[in-house]
């Protein structure tokens, strides 16, 4: 068996059947529709799970997004009203834009020399000896960029809170998936806007990547992962991410930006249950301030509605 990370970029099998998704029309519809169900859970969740309510108003919800580079695609967040917006890393790479115009890269956390690198990196790593952890630390807690989409009207957007959810505390993630081996995976002509939910969990033990790893696999993935999860720099939670939710925002019980969605664990290309994982806001935050930047620099969205 083969272990691996999978990122979870999506490629574009065809741009249609989605793009009526994507412009104002369709986002104010599915704002509508989700505030109408917001008792209930909305988009999908893998068969099995319990639906949650999601606790917080569909305008923070308008303020995810879809980005796209030739057929990749990948998921973010507006986090200022000006166009700054939270994704992953790997996303990044030349002709990366919204559904309207290319965007910047402002700010990332660890980039080298090319993406394909970190994904060549994600694919290979079994053991230390393949992967020596000084080279994969920095991927696995660098995968984050802030990029900026310039804008002539504000935009909605998601306030942020670097506080680490508690272990067990439910969150949610959204994006657009795409086709992948994981159960309950939506169709390759879907370009909806979906949402998961999960708890998160503080031992990597826990997952099924590392309950299906070799006992070298399972040292490898000790060593890395769980200083990282006992920091709160990575999120590890038992929701279902997909392919092309790379970048989405994981949000906390009360609705606001705690990180973001980076991977899951996978075996021969099919993903595994219980093995997303995430960046923390905390992390992103202490990065930039390492860099000299201030957060409210990028991360500037007023909380305006009331915790519940």
């Amino acid at each position: 068996m083969r272990l691996v990370s999978c990122l979870l970029g999506a490629v574009l099998l065809s741009r249609t059947g989605w793009t009526q998704d994507l412009g104002a029309p369709g986002e104010a519809r599915f704002a509508r529709e989700v505030q109408d169900a917001v008792s209930a859970a909305i988009g999908f969740y893998p068969p099995g799970k319990t639906p949650q309510p999601i606790p917080f108003p569909a305008g923070r919800q308008d303020a995810v997004l879809m980005l796209y580079r030739g057929t990749m695609r990948c998921s973010g967040a507006y986090i200022s009203r000006t166009g700054h917006i939270l994704t992953a890393a790997h996303c990044l790479g030349e002709g990366l834009s919204t559904k309207d115009r290319e965007v910047s890269v402002v700010a990332f956390g660890h980039r080298p020399g090319s993406w394909g690198n970190y994904q060549g990196f994600s694919r290979r790593f079994q053991a230390a000896k393949e992967t020596p952890l000084d080279k994969a630390r920095p991927l696995v807690l660098g995968d984050w960029a802030i990029v900026k989409a310039e804008r002539t009207a504000d935009v909605p957007c998601v306030p942020a809170d670097p506080a680490v959810p508690a272990d067990r505390d439910p969150v949610w993630a959204m994006g657009y998936p795409g086709t992948t081996g994981r159960r309950g995976a939506p169709s390759s002509s879907f370009g909806g806007k979906y949402a998961v939910y999960g708890r998160k969990t503080g031992d990597i033990r826990l997952s099924a990547w590392f309950q299906a790893s070799t006992p070298e696999e399972r040292a490898f993935l000790l060593t890395l992962y769980q200083p990282a999860l006992d920091s709160g720099d990575v999120i590890l939670s038992d929701m279902d991410a997909y392919s092309g939710m790379s970048g989405g925002p994981i949000f906390d019980r009360r609705g606001r930006l705690a990180g973001l969605v980076t991977a899951s664990g996978c075996t021969s290309g099919e993903f595994l249950d219980n093995s997303t994982f995430g960046i923390s806001l905390q992390r992103v935050f202490a990065d930039l301030r390492k860099a000299g930047l201030e957060p409210g620099l990028f991360f500037a969205c007023p909380d305006a509605a009331p915790a519940p």
